[in-house]
């Protein structure tokens, strides 16, 4: 029997897998993926699965440097529109305008793009990082034992033959029925609803006004509230409810011919012509939750594996990507002995609460697109359509988005030692916003394009206004100078200088804190919620979220939330305060001009 050592054996190549592959091989971990059905063969079903990633997806997708190839197929748009009885109404429950969140990203609007092309962008992206996807080859079993590679994975082809792989951890990326999960013995906790939807995929000819404008929701007695969703490559999904007298009538072995039979009753009065269907199937909704993402500290759960849905929502790939950003920085960083164990347990904390979360919502959105009340609406008087409209325009589009995903108070997110009452706070998602880097004053670019994806915490430095700051930021420097080398491998310092100027240690007085930028309008400070005066220090997490809000002359916090996480390393050596030339502000800066008196990099 052939065996390999890996740091990591995932199980499943769906779109979960792929990117926790690609994302852990791209910071040279050694990975081998393998997955029961080859879903790159020319015989596998093309279409169909999975299709929208919405803002907080995309923005993930793009710090890997993945969407760039996306976009280029995808059918992107933020419009929506509902109809009923053949007219439209003021219940489009698009998320795009509704959003709290959306002013933070710069991705706002759905991005649709079948899985059978988003899947073959990330096999080509994984090739070409030497990782091949092994299919078909089906994961039958796995121990666990004391060798360094403690996880002993035997797979087998359908030819027979075996292969045995030792690894670090296994990640079951393999869906709701995951055999990782199985022979984990993890209980999958919740009920399969007697609930069933149709979903079709083609090429369609129709009268339906503005039918490639975007998302559209048809509102109907008698198939639930319907489904239009423009597609890559000129193609449309439709999805309807099969009410109980249509199931009755067809069951879940609905023919191709049927299925666009009551898709054309669905969208009456409208025409419907398929000039190929692509792609359907006829499925029973299940809400499940593993009661835990990670198992005798080397079995972890992502996507589907951790938690089943329906796709009322289309949260089902975009929770998976939530999964992945939220894992592969703590597996990496455990892998490299940059991370504590701990980290990995926070993973399987916060990520189950979130999955909790999202299918307590999403027992709301399928019972109401279905045409029912869920019990805690059963004395309103609206519409199931107005419910559901209702419910998507508020608090659940933020969520939907990916934007408002949140995690309460924990090892990551000290709440405690972070200033009370601040704009941003530590669990939630960190803003992007336009900076500018050196020598390309006319040119804005995005906070995130200066911090891609690393595996690393950020600390950003707000300035302020120097001529307010300056103390504090000498006191930083100092503090900087004699301890953070302890974390340089786990953390990068970015400063964000608030004005505009030739040089950022000039401009600022000292010198500046790992990379530089500038704030030229102070929109950035406004975005992080820091003022001119004062300045802060932000601790961002490697998956973008907030970390720790402090003042900017206290990096003692820091320190302290970095020794939780993370192995500090000895320092060797304390650092010299930086020594500088004094010199005179020669043009009109913020906070600096040609009166101000000579500054001095020289140490205080």
């Amino acid at each position: 029997m052939a065996e390999t050592e890996v740091d990591v054996f995932i199980s499943g190549a769906g779109p979960a897998g792929l990117i926790l592959a690609y994302s852990l091989a791209r910071l040279g971990h050694k990975i081998f993926i393998c997955d029961a059905a080859d879903k790159a063969h020319p015989t596998f079903p093309f279409y169909g699965r999975a299709t929208t990633l919405f803002p907080r997806s995309q923005e993930i997708l793009d710090q890997l440097g993945l969407f760039d190839d996306l976009a280029q197929d995808a059918f992107i748009s933020g419009e929506s529109i509902a109809y009923k009885n053949g007219q439209p109404i003021n219940r489009a429950w698009n998320i795009s305008d509704r959003a709290i969140g959306l002013e933070t990203t710069f991705f706002r609007a759905p991005l649709n793009l079948r899985l059978k092309y988003s899947e073959d962008i990330f096999r080509h992206r994984l090739r070409e990082l030497g990782v091949v996807v092994q299919a078909p080859l089906k994961l039958k079993t796995f121990d666990l034992d004391s060798h360094d590679y403690p996880v002993i994975s035997s797979c087998e082809r359908p030819n027979g033959e075996c292969i045995k792989v030792r690894s670090r951890y296994i990640v079951g990326c393999d869906g709701g029925s995951s055999t990782v999960r199985q022979i984990a013995e993890i209980p999958f906790i919740g009920e399969k609803k007697t609930d069933y939807w149709v979903r079709m995929d083609g090429v369609i000819k129709t009268n339906l006004p503005e039918a490639r404008k975007g998302v559209c929701a048809i509102e109907t007695d008698t198939h639930g509230n319907v489904l239009w969703l423009p597609l890559d490559h000129g193609a449309t999904r439709i999805g309807y409810s099969l009410r109980a007298k249509l199931f009755e009538k067809y069951g879940i072995q609905m023919t191709a011919e049927q299925a666009i039979h009551e898709a054309k009753q669905a969208l009456q009065p409208f025409d419907l012509k398929f000039e190929r269907l692509e792609w359907y199937t006829v499925y029973g909704i299940q809400q499940h939750v593993a009661a835990t993402f990670r198992h005798q500290g080397r079995v972890l759960l992502v996507g589907e594996a951790a938690h089943t849905h329906s796709s009322g929502a289309a949260q089902g790939m975009n929770t998976a990507v939530q999964d992945v950003a939220s894992l592969s920085w703590r597996l990496s960083g455990v892998l490299r002995g940059w991370y504590k164990d701990a980290v990995l347990d926070n993973y399987s904390e916060e990520r189950h609460e979130s999955a909790e979360k999202l299918i307590q919502s999403d027992k709301t959105i399928s019972m109401l697109m279905s045409g029912k009340k869920p019990d805690d609406m059963k004395d309103r008087t609206e519409s199931p359509h107005e419910l559901l409209s209702q419910f998507m325009r508020g608090r659940q589009a933020a969520l939907t988005s990916g934007l408002g995903i949140s995690y309460p108070p924990n090892l990551l997110n000290d709440v405690g030692k972070s200033i009370q009452n601040h704009q941003l706070l530590p669990g939630h998602r960190a803003p992007d916003a336009l900076v500018q880097k050196p020598g390309i004053a006319s040119i804005t670019t995005r906070l995130f394009e200066l911090t891609r994806y690393d595996a690393k915490f950020r600390l950003l430095v707000f300035t302020g206004l120097s001529k307010h700051t300056m103390s504090d930021l000498q006191s930083l420097r100092r503090q900087v100078n004699a301890s953070f080398s302890r974390f340089e491998r786990v953390c990068n310092l970015v400063t964000i200088v608030l004005g505009h100027g030739a040089a950022f240690d000039e401009h600022l007085g000292f010198q500046r804190f790992g990379t530089g930028c500038w704030d030229p309008d102070g929109d950035a400070h406004a975005m992080y919620g820091m003022n001119e005066t004062t300045g802060g220090l932000i601790l961002v997490r490697p998956d973008d979220i907030v970390g720790l809000v402090v003042p900017l002359g206290d990096l003692k916090p820091v320190s302290e939330y970095l020794e939780r996480a993370a192995h500090a390393e000895k320092v060797l050596e304390v650092k010299e305060p930086d020594r500088v030339v004094t010199a005179t502000g020669t043009g009109q800066f913020l906070g600096q001009n040609e009166s101000s008196p000579a500054f001095s990099l020289s140490p205080s």
